[in-house]
């Protein structure tokens, strides 16, 4: 806010989106009868100046926040490959761990105990390794070359064929 309560009334007006010159006049008028147009157009030349800085100020720091916001969604994208490689590669071993150590702990009655893995469970087990294994193999883009290089021969085979 600036010391002048003339200036003030303008950017007010302004702010709520009152930009006409004249329109502002009238309304400016109305409240002080006795000031020349002459300050009237020196303050709404200082109003102009002042919300112009205000508007140019807003849009730096909706800018920023702007960028921020991308360089943030980046991180996340780049954090998320290698998190969820790494959350991959940690359910694999508690998968293997499990196997390997042929037991799983159940809670009945409120108390916990071992008992062996039945045949389905170790099924299961391996299912899900192998199925975790795919998903660290598509996201690492193993399978890209392989599809493509098949893709490719298959085109070849098919051009034989009708020559």
């Amino acid at each position: 806010m600036s010391n002048d309560k003339y200036v003030d009334f303008i950017l007010d007006c302004f702010r709520k989106d009152i930009i006409d010159k004249t329109e502002i006049l009238a309304i400016f008028g109305e409240k002080w009868s006795n000031v020349s147009n002459r300050t009237y157009d020196r303050r709404f030349k200082i109003a102009k100046d002042l919300y112009k800085e205000e508007l140019e100020t807003i849009n730096k720091a909706r800018v920023n926040e702007a960028i921020n916001v991308e360089k943030e969604a980046v991180k996340i994208i780049i954090n998320s490959k290698l998190e969820r490689l790494e959350i991959y590669q940690k359910q694999i071993l508690d998968c293997v761990k499990e196997l390997n150590h042929g037991y799983t702990e159940e809670f009945k009655n409120g108390e916990l105990f071992s008992r062996p893995l039945n045949i389905n469970e170790k099924s299961a087990i391996r299912r899900s390794i192998k199925d975790l294994q795919s998903e660290i193999s598509k996201i690492e883009g193993d399978y890209a070359t392989s599809k493509l290089e098949m893709s490719f021969n298959v085109g070849l085979d098919m051009e034989e064929e009708f020559q």
